[in-house]
C-alpha cells in the first residue's frame, strides 16, 4: 500500500462502539474506498474497488448492478416501496428478484460477508450510484466479478472460523494478546478499561502512547465528554 501510494478506507462495525443500527451479530471490517494518491489522485471506481478486494480477499459490501432502463425503474419502484418497512431479507430479496428477471442487464456480486449473517436483519439502507455506461464493457467485467465472488465464497463461506496467525516470534508472545483477545468477552468484565489496557501495554509496550476516555456521569449515566491522550505506564 505505501509503495503504491493507496489508502483504503473500511467501515469499522462492533458491538463495543455503540448500536450499528441494530448490535451487530460479529465484529467486521468493510472496505468501501480505496483512495490512490499517486499523480492523478482519484478513487476507484467500483469495479476497481471489487477487483482489488478480490485480489487480497477484503470483503467489500454486496454490489448490484442495473444497466437498463427497465431494471432500474424497478429498483426505484422497490426502494419507494421498502425505504421505511425493508429489512435484510425482504430488501435483498427484492434486488435479487429485479436481477433475476433482467438477465443479461443486470448483475450481483456477492460479498464474503453476507449482511443477514454478518449484521443481522435490521438494514440501515442502501447506497445507489449512478455509473456512466456507454458500451457493455461494465456489465460484461461485473459478470466476471460475479463469477469470482461464488467462487470465492466457496472457498470461503461465511461459516470458516477465523484462524489468527500470530505475531511473536517462539521466545517473544506478547504480541499475540492483541490479536487472541476476545473484545466482546472483555467487555463483559466489569474492569473492561484496565483488561483492555492491559492488553495493549503488552503489545506496544509500557511507555507508548493511547487514547482513553475520561468518563463523567449524570444520573447514573456515563458520558463520554472528553478525549484524553495519555501514556500507559507502569
Amino acid at each position: 500500500l505505501h509503495q503504491n501510494r493507496l489508502t483504503c478506507s473500511f467501515e469499522l462495525v462492533t458491538s463495543l462502539l455503540g448500536q450499528h443500527g441494530d448490535v451487530p451479530i460479529r465484529d467486521y471490517l468493510i472496505l468501501i474506498a480505496v483512495a490512490d494518491r499517486g499523480d492523478s489522485g482519484r478513487f476507484y471506481s467500483t469495479n476497481e474497488l471489487v477487483t482489488f478486494a478480490h485480489q487480497y480477499r477484503l470483503p467489500h459490501n454486496d454490489v448490484w448492478i442495473f444497466a437498463s432502463q427497465q431494471a432500474s425503474e424497478q429498483v426505484f419502484k422497490a426502494y419507494d416501496s421498502l425505504r421505511e418497512t425493508g429489512t435484510t431479507t425482504t430488501v435483498i430479496n427484492s434486488l435479487n428478484q429485479i436481477v433475476a428477471e433482467n438477465d443479461g442487464m443486470s448483475s450481483k456480486v456477492a460479498s464474503l460477508y453476507p449482511h443477514d449473517i454478518f449484521q443481522g436483519n435490521i438494514l440501515e439502507g442502501i447506497v445507489i450510484r449512478y455509473v456512466s455506461n456507454n458500451d457493455e464493457h461494465t456489465i460484461k467485467e461485473m459478470e466476471q466479478l460475479r463469477i469470482t465472488s461464488d467462487d470465492l465464497l466457496a472457498i470461503v463461506p461465511p461459516s470458516t472460523k477465523i484462524v489468527v496467525p500470530l505475531l511473536g516470534s517462539s521466545a517473544d508472545n506478547s504480541k499475540d494478546a492483541v490479536v487472541q483477545t476476545e473484545l466482546r468477552a472483555l467487555a463483559a468484565m466489569d474492569d473492561f478499561e484496565q483488561q483492555l489496557r492491559s492488553v495493549l501495554q503488552q503489545f506496544h509496550g509500557a511507555n507508548q502512547r493511547q487514547i482513553s476516555l475520561i468518563v463523567g456521569a449524570t444520573d447514573g449515566d456515563k458520558i463520554d465528554d472528553e478525549i484524553n491522550m495519555t501514556h500507559v505506564a507502569n
